[in-house]
């Protein structure tokens, strides 16, 4: 809200009180501001009002994507999510970090990977002959597999998690069972795979992306004279 604007709330405040023996000429010249701009802006409220209740709802729909399958996200995660719902939702990267601003709505810091910096500092990250030249697109999709084990330490134990990523895996501290253990991490690999979208994959998740590599028929509305994207 704009401080001509917060005075004018004042001063309307003030005058729909009960009992209240100001005018708004003597108000405005207090607070700074005009009787023109002050009437122009209890003309407008109306569609103050009206905006107020479009941002509401959009930020609901915000709070839906970003707690799907209880899986906090960024901005852009939200983004591609909001494309997933049904009916699609179309909202720009400004309008929802304006709208999660507003309301308070914070994004995930994602941290450092500390076994990424303890290897680094142990000089065990060594880097093997780069056969492909990273041209990892130049095979196409579940050509180029990389795969990655985790270390979970759980009930006292170190669990292993092997992972197969197409062109790495999260390490998870947990005080839980094994058997909680491996419903969240199966939960997680689903969510993955299913309903994570991806920026780089055209907004679609690996599975979605796949289906759409090998049919060329992409399934999500980018708006509403939007054409789908060019996969090489």
């Amino acid at each position: 809200m704009g401080k001509a604007s917060a005075k004018f709330e004042v001063i309307h405040e003030i005058m729909t009180q009960e009992g209240n023996l100001q005018n708004v000429q003597e108000l405005c010249r207090i607070a700074g501001v005009s009787r023109s701009g002050y009437y122009n802006w209890i003309a407008n409220e109306s569609n103050r009002i009206a905006r107020e209740q479009r941002d509401r709802q959009d930020f609901e729909r915000i709070l839906e994507a970003y707690h799907y399958r209880g899986y906090a996200k960024g901005i852009r995660g939200i983004h591609m999510r909001l494309l997933h719902m049904d009916p699609p939702v179309l909202m720009n990267l400004k309008k929802i970090r304006r709208l999660m601003g507003k309301y308070g709505l914070a994004c995930p810091i994602r941290k450092a990977n500390p076994y990424r910096r303890m290897a680094k500092a142990m000089k065990s990250d060594a880097i093997a002959a780069n056969l492909l030249n990273r041209e990892f697109e130049k095979y196409g999709p579940r050509k180029v597999l990389l795969t990655d084990i985790s270390y979970i330490p759980c009930c006292g134990k170190f669990f292993y998690l092997s992972v197969i990523k197409d062109e790495v895996g999260a390490a998870l501290s947990l005080a839980t069972s094994f058997e909680d253990a491996k419903a969240m991490l199966d939960d997680w690999m689903d969510y993955y795979n299913t309903d994570r979208g991806q920026w780089q994959l055209a907004k679609l998740s690996p599975n979605e992306f796949f289906d759409y590599y090998t049919t060329g028929i992409y399934p999500l509305v980018l708006s509403p004279s939007s054409t789908q994207p060019h996969v090489e």
